[in-house]
């Protein structure tokens, strides 16, 4: 079928692009994110064709990544390419552009739901063993430090001025992780996600009678 010709093209695009990314936003990432998302799409009625383009491209053009190019014409030029139209090339952009966390904090009526999905199963895989896993990951990568139990941050703070000030792994449970579970969007998401969360919690719980355990 032309779409499964598609999206097997797009999947060697995505690996050949992310395989030497680091590891939180690598090629497993999004493979994961993929699997997910056509999980999800297959339980709430979503377009699976569109689900798994979007959840493929989902972070083509990320700024974290130092991408030089916009999301938009990363993405458009990528589908085109393998010869998408440009109506799906633009419905898809148009999920990616609501998948980033920093883009779309809160929860957003409007969104399709394709668009719930996708955005749900990328933070899916923020959250949970492999979330945990991925934050220390990235926070390595950036070399920040896993705790300061001197320096405690104040979570008053949006988590942009957190960073800028050398955030650390623990502090990015608090300021986007266990915030997660109250913006999935579908139904499928949010028992998946609690779970995770709850997983989440259990991690810190430890996590924190560990830290100088016997400092008087």
């Amino acid at each position: 079928m032309i779409k499964d010709r598609l999206l097997r093209g797009l999947q060697n695009k995505i690996l050949n692009k992310f395989k030497n990314q680091e590891t939180a936003h690598d090629y497993w990432h999004m493979k994961r994110v993929v699997n997910t998302a056509n999980y999800i799409a297959k339980l709430e009625g979503a377009d699976s064709f569109i689900v798994e383009t979007a959840a493929w491209c989902h972070d083509v053009g990320d700024h974290k990544l130092n991408e030089l190019e916009s999301a938009e014409f990363q993405i458009t030029q990528l589908l085109n390419g393998l010869g998408y139209s440009a109506d799906i090339s633009k419905e898809v952009v148009s999920i990616v552009e609501t998948v980033s966390y920093s883009k779309s904090k809160g929860k957003n009526s409007s969104l399709s739901i394709e668009a719930q999905v996708v955005q749900d199963a990328d933070r899916l895989d923020a959250i949970g063993a492999i979330g945990i896993a991925r934050c220390f990951a990235y926070s390595g990568h950036k070399g920040h430090a896993i705790y300061h139990s001197e320096n405690p941050v104040d979570w008053n703070q949006n988590y942009e001025n957190i960073n800028q000030n050398g955030g650390t792994a623990i502090a990015h449970f608090h300021e986007k992780l266990l915030l997660i579970k109250d913006l999935l969007n579908t139904a499928t998401a949010k028992s998946i996600g609690a779970e995770r969360h709850a997983f989440l919690e259990g991690y810190l719980k430890q996590f924190y009678a560990e830290w100088n355990p016997y400092d008087d």
